[in-house]
């Protein structure tokens, strides 16, 4: 019945005689995506920025939730503006939304919007939306895994920061550009932008000098100097702490249980951990949670502590069940079976692969009984 009504819907709307009707019903699809869009930005980005919207989405949850749910149409929409010669309203999507693109799960189909839009600005943009733009390509090639081409993408832009006379812009160029290096295994280099970036902004900025030395923290740890970084990150935190952003604290655990262990100092790394896993599960950050808890599970198990890296794992599997993330939960539950099966409880490995089969029949029943196509046209990267 569906396919149907979308046959219908289709054939009239390509009616000359409903044209400005089609018109008018995109332009309301569009603007939907692109007030949602600022929606979710609003509710999710730091602290110390002004003008907070919280009609939309009144937990960051929310946020997350609708990112989640309506990835494949976000981004849709976004291609349909730019097919549709709509430029301005993909541009907004994408920079609304760029530093929160860790939540998709299809990272090249973001990267693959983000050169479109970039392609675009050529023509449509202004200046400071072209450098944005770029900055939004650069981190979305380094997050689908390509660091090399991302630096071919931001040494350009870095270059035309610093002629633009904007202290944030420039800023924001070397923040990307650090995260790139240090993804692409250039320490030295990543720890040298990300420090510029932070003594540019200054104590005017305290959340975004932060951001920056979170980076340039990262980046000292990874080459090796456990206490500078161990040092810095509890900076960090402190801030962090200080202005109330239980965000920027659940990754600054993070990152300072990594550098903790990085200096060998194991109990109080789980410490860290634990307290990231129980902040970014009130947050309700899918990826975030992941990776706090594989972090504190992994060190569990590497100590011999397999039961209680069980218990990070079978939370994580709570967490994503309670989400509706089957494919994530029953990874979750894969590695909760093994490493009780290592802490020799074959009964409690076995009641878990239980759930695994039974997760897997829901999922599967659920999918036979008809899964929702989307509606969204013009989603491809053409």
């Amino acid at each position: 019945m569906h396919d149907l009504l979308r046959l219908y819907a289709d054939e009239k709307g390509r009616q000359a005689r409903f044209r400005e009707e089609r018109r008018a019903g995109l332009d309301r699809l569009l603007d939907f995506y692109r007030r949602d869009a600022a929606a979710a930005h609003a509710c999710l980005r730091p602290a110390d920025r002004p003008n907070r919207e919280r009609t939309r989405f009144v937990l960051t949850s929310d946020a997350l939730m609708w990112m989640r749910s309506e990835e494949e149409n976000i981004i849709g929409a976004a291609f349909l503006a730019l097919h549709s010669r709509r430029d301005a309203i993909a541009f907004d999507i994408v920079l609304f939304l760029h530093e929160h693109s860790a939540q998709w799960s299809d990272r090249h189909r973001w990267a693959g919007l983000t050169r479109r839009a970039l392609d675009a600005a050529t023509v449509t943009a202004t200046p400071r939306q072209r450098l944005l733009l770029r900055l939004a390509h650069g981190s979305a090639l380094d997050l689908a895994g390509s660091p090399k081409a991302a630096l071919g993408v931001l040494e350009p832009a870095l270059q035309s920061a610093r002629t633009f006379g904007d202290r944030l812009l420039h800023a924001f160029s070397l923040m990307a550009m650090g995260s790139v290096c240090r993804s692409a295994g250039q320490s030295e280099e990543a720890e040298k932008h990300a420090k510029a970036a932070a003594e540019l902004l200054g104590s005017a900025e305290p959340h975004l000098r932060a951001h920056a030395l979170n980076n340039a923290a990262n980046a000292i740890r990874q080459a090796g100097k456990a206490d500078q970084a161990v040092a810095t990150h509890r900076e960090v935190l402190s801030t962090w702490r200080a202005g109330d952003d239980m965000w920027g604290e659940a990754e600054s655990s993070l990152n300072l249980g990594n550098a903790l262990v990085s200096r060998g100092d194991l109990a109080e790394a789980l410490g860290m951990f634990r307290c990231s896993v129980r902040l970014y599960g009130e947050l309700g950050d899918p990826h975030g949670m992941t990776v706090a808890s594989t972090s504190l599970a992994t060190q569990l198990a590497a100590a011999g502590r397999e039961a209680e890296a069980a218990d990070s794992w079978l939370g994580l599997a709570d967490f994503m069940r309670d989400r509706r993330r089957t494919a994530e939960e029953v990874k979750a539950l894969t590695h909760a079976a093994r490493a009780l099966e290592a802490a020799g409880d074959l009964q409690g490995s076995l009641r878990v692969q239980v759930r695994i089969s039974t997760t897997l029949q829901s999922r599967s029943a659920a999918t036979g009984a008809g899964a929702a196509a989307s509606t969204m046209p013009g989603g491809e990267d053409r």
